[in-house]
């Protein structure tokens, strides 16, 4: 192997070893840049903001592993949360400090992702974003967040129930769109609710994102036509059964 692929092979490692300090960077916020990039971000927000709707105004407690990338701080800040932000690097904390809102409610703090260490032994809401594609051992990973929530898990994964099944075939092209995309892992939604079953989660919702492919919105360039597309795919009933990515949220108690 060239210097050159081994320096490729490690890199690509690194983004399963510490996923969320690849997400905090520069270059990923790039991704999510522009008219479209907003477009995905008020999606998944949206979703979330409807999660979290059951605290009623009542403060949560949430610890959002990984979140450097800080896709949902501004969210959490907004909703009158109070926010412990994990990051596997001292550096996954420059994002979230250019959040606008109460800075006092927002910490940081810096653990292995394999073997988190949070300050405070349990949380009302443990969210992962952008992170379970990205882990070798996912079942661990879900078992470790588990530990940490004493009412609700939210986070997202890539279905093998989409257009994630083409993956394989279509990388190099999802990579000439996108540009810096990653390699990851998909998984399949039974699997997913088998073993947060397994974990004493006993009221799952899945809802996926998007029925085209998100490489497919960043070529078109328009959001009124991508939005567009989504309404008809949702309407039919396509985002439902074939959609990606999913936010799950996992409750161990009615919500």
């Amino acid at each position: 192997m060239s210097n050159a692929s081994a320096k490729r092979h490690t890199e690509e490692r690194l983004h399963f070893l510490d996923p969320d300090i690849e997400t905090s960077s520069a270059a990923y916020a790039g991704r999510f840049s522009g008219a479209v990039g907003n477009y995905f971000l008020s999606v998944q927000e949206s979703i979330v903001r409807k999660l979290l709707s059951h605290s009623n105004g009542t403060p949560l407690a949430i610890l959002d592993v990984g979140g450097g990338h800080a896709q949902l701080t501004k969210l959490f800040l907004e909703l009158g949360h109070e926010v412990w932000v994990h990051g596997s690097d001292p550096s996954c904390e420059s994002r979230i400090r250019q959040i606008p809102g109460d800075q006092s409610r927002l910490h940081f703090f810096v653990s292995p992702l394999q073997k988190l260490k949070p300050p405070r032994e349990t949380f009302d809401v443990v969210t992962a974003f952008r992170l379970l594609p990205h882990v070798v051992d996912w079942q661990d990973f879900l078992r470790q967040l588990s530990h940490f929530t004493t009412g609700q898990l939210i986070f997202d994964f890539a279905p093998k129930e989409s257009f994630n099944f083409l993956t394989p075939m279509l990388f190099q092209i999802k990579k000439r769109i996108e540009g810096n995309t990653r390699e990851y892992f998909l998984h399949r939604t039974s699997a997913i609710q088998s073993t947060l079953t397994s974990l004493g989660f006993f009221e799952t919702t899945f809802q996926p994102q998007f029925f085209f492919p998100m490489g497919v919105h960043r070529k078109l360039r328009s959001v009124s036509l991508s939005t567009r597309l989504e309404s008809l795919a949702e309407s039919l009933a396509l985002t439902k059964h074939f959609g990606s990515p999913t936010i799950v949220s996992a409750s161990r108690r009615a919500i």
